[in-house]
């Protein structure tokens, strides 16, 4: 039975694992992507390699597990999973030709302290709990969307970036504009007029020099493989519940059947101990009022032939038969012995007479 269950539960567990292994690996590549030193690149694509291996050698685990038809399936998972490690290795030596190192560093080194330090600073303006809020998002969307223009490729979506990045700037300036003028706010005006500043020094550089190919392979091609690997990979870990659940139930019957047979059968036992202590009981009462009868004397009991000599009814039985014959042995001598007193006595009596005569 515990096979029965853990085989199902193990397919289902290794193939989830997998699909979860698929998306750290797109994760590993993102990050790669992004890397802009070249130790930290090496690192990386150090551990997309593991992270490749490992996957093998768990796809390697699951087809054990398979039916026949579950196994043909996997095969298409499995190409899958080679199509993605392409994508993967064409994205490294696309990022490692040209990392964007100018973009990256601005983003890392310049805009996102200075983003950190605006959103630092909103506490120090004299704001309603709704502007802070609405600071805080601003500020939030400008951090994301100066990430996506460092991985866009095409100019119409760097421009369309830009453009959400300068909406963004506005909504903020108007809102310190329509703060009264103090020392904090022209500080934070100032500030935000530095990251302006910088966020189109940055959508320049990335026009000019952007590590972009590799992005798009990633999340082009490359995001369509990962969503068909996943899908096939939900089906299966599915299919897998779907045996699992079928199997528990399997598991649960084949309990239920095996309760009731050792229930049933420890019922017959205890009605079979019943009944046969029950009849002990009645032969023991019975040897011991006829053994009581035998012993206020009376022999004359009438016993059925059916049980054995060697038990204790028919021991009982040849008893009282050979009492009853040493009985009648003594009755007969007893009556020779009378007989034979009358007959001396018959004689005494002639004899004496003789001599009296």
């Amino acid at each position: 039975m515990t096979r029965l269950v853990n085989g199902p539960a193990e397919q289902a567990r290794k193939s989830a694992r997998l699909e979860r292994d698929m998306q750290e690996l797109a994760s590993l590549a993102k990050s790669f992507i992004l890397e802009r030193n070249a130790t930290a690149m090496q690192q990386l694509k150090s551990d997309i390699l593991t992270k490749a291996a490992s996957m093998e050698q768990r796809a390697a685990s699951i087809k054990p597990l398979l039916s026949a038809e579950e196994l043909n399936e996997f095969t298409v998972i499995e190409q899958s999973i080679t199509r993605y490690r392409a994508i993967v290795d064409q994205v490294m030596s696309l990022s490692l030709l040209n990392s964007n190192v100018r973009a990256r560093s601005i983003s890392n080194e310049q805009i996102s302290p200075l983003v950190d330090e605006l959103q630092g600073g909103i506490s120090q303006l004299n704001l309603t709990l709704e502007q802070q809020r609405v600071l805080l998002v601003k500020l939030g969307d400008i951090q994301a969307l100066q990430k996506e223009v460092i991985l866009a490729q095409q100019q119409s979506t760097m421009v369309r970036l830009q453009n959400r990045i300068d909406d963004n700037l506005q909504q903020i300036m108007m809102l310190l504009r329509s703060l009264p003028e103090s020392a904090a706010v022209k500080q934070y005006s100032d500030k935000l007029n530095g990251l302006e500043a910088h966020l189109q020094q940055l959508a320049t550089t990335s026009q000019e020099n952007g590590n972009n190919r590799a992005f798009d392979l990633l999340t082009g091609e490359g995001a369509q493989i990962l969503a068909e690997a996943q899908t096939q990979l939900a089906q299966l870990v599915t299919s897998s519940n779907d045996k699992m659940t079928r199997a528990v139930a399997q598991t649960d019957a084949d309990y239920q059947q095996t309760r009731a047979v050792l229930l049933t059968s420890v019922i017959i036992a205890i009605i079979l101990g019943v009944i046969a202590a029950a009849i002990v009981v009645l032969r023991v009462n019975e040897v011991s009022r006829i053994a009581q009868i035998i012993g206020n004397g009376n022999l004359n009991q009438n016993f059925s032939n059916a049980a054995s000599d060697s038990d204790i009814y028919g021991v009982l039985r040849n008893m009282n038969h050979r009492l009853r014959g040493i009985v009648g042995e003594v009755k007969e001598s007893a009556g020779n012995v009378s007989s034979g007193s009358i007959q001396l006595s018959s004689t005494s009596q002639q004899v004496a007479q003789g001599a009296t005569e």
